[in-house]
């Protein structure tokens, strides 16, 4: 219960230690100008980043009145709304209405057919996560090697897969959508991070590829791989002071043929 209650700000936190590079991110995404549409926007922190970034407005949508209640919290700023939906659900917004629809590290095949509905022509369709392929503490490389090249593997396997092989990971084709960029930039967290946001950026993230790397680490590594994952042991607490990568996809919506 405590642990669901502190998300909102979790993810808020987590966001600030990412700003420089997500308004990177945006930038080179096109966001100038944009009407953007965020999904799942959580306590919409990304979404003042884009703003940021020289969005001409960007409408945010998360299907949790706790995180709508979070972002209202945070005070209002020109261009930003707040819509408390459902994404993976009908969405109330025109055909072709956004510029941009933007994703940060959440994703169901459901949504698929929403997103191109409301992307205009030529719009574009942003996937970002953020990674831990080097959370491991560099006192043991090669251990860090063999994990790096297991999530490695695993993400190309669902990745070739597309948007029908699972529900988190869907950065290979999708259906009315062209791959036309991908990107991956260093995220620096600088240690001792604060208590509140450690467990969502190291754990959260963690698990997201431990989950890829479990297909093809054997059992001692795997086990190994855990206790970085647990929030009472030193290893943890070691992986606070190294950084992230973030990964951006850039998808281009198809522009019908006269």
């Amino acid at each position: 219960m405590q642990r669901a209650a502190t998300y909102p700000a979790r993810l808020t936190l987590a966001a600030m230690a990412c700003a420089d590079a997500t308004l990177d991110s945006a930038k080179r995404a096109g966001a100038a100008h944009a009407k953007v549409l965020d999904l799942a926007c959580g306590p919409a922190m990304i979404s003042r980043i884009v703003l940021a970034a020289g969005a001409a407005s960007v409408t945010t949508v998360d299907a949790n009145p706790a995180m709508i209640e979070a972002a209202e919290s945070l005070g209002p700023v020109a261009g930003l709304r707040l819509d408390c939906i459902d994404a993976t659900q009908q969405l109330p917004y025109p055909d072709c209405s956004f510029d941009m629809v933007w994703i940060g590290d959440f994703w169901q095949p459901a949504m698929l057919p929403e997103v191109r509905r409301v992307l205009r022509p030529g719009g574009r369709f942003v996937l970002r996560w953020t990674t831990a392929l080097d959370w491991i503490p560099a006192a043991d490389p090669v251990f860090a090697e063999r994990v790096t090249a297991a999530v490695e593997t695993g993400m190309a396997r669902w990745s070739a897969q597309g948007a029908d092989g699972g529900d988190t990971w869907p950065s290979g084709t999708l259906p009315g959508l062209t791959l036309a960029d991908s990107w991956a930039d260093s995220v620096e967290f600088h240690a001792p991070l604060p208590e509140a946001v450690q467990e969502y950026v190291l754990r959260d993230f963690a698990c997201f590829h431990g989950a890829f790397a479990r297909a093809t680490l054997g059992d001692d590594d795997w086990a190994k791989l855990c206790d970085f994952m647990d929030s009472a042991s030193p290893e943890f607490a070691l992986a606070s002071e190294h950084a992230r990568a973030a990964w951006t996809f850039e998808y281009r919506m198809h522009v019908p043929v006269a």
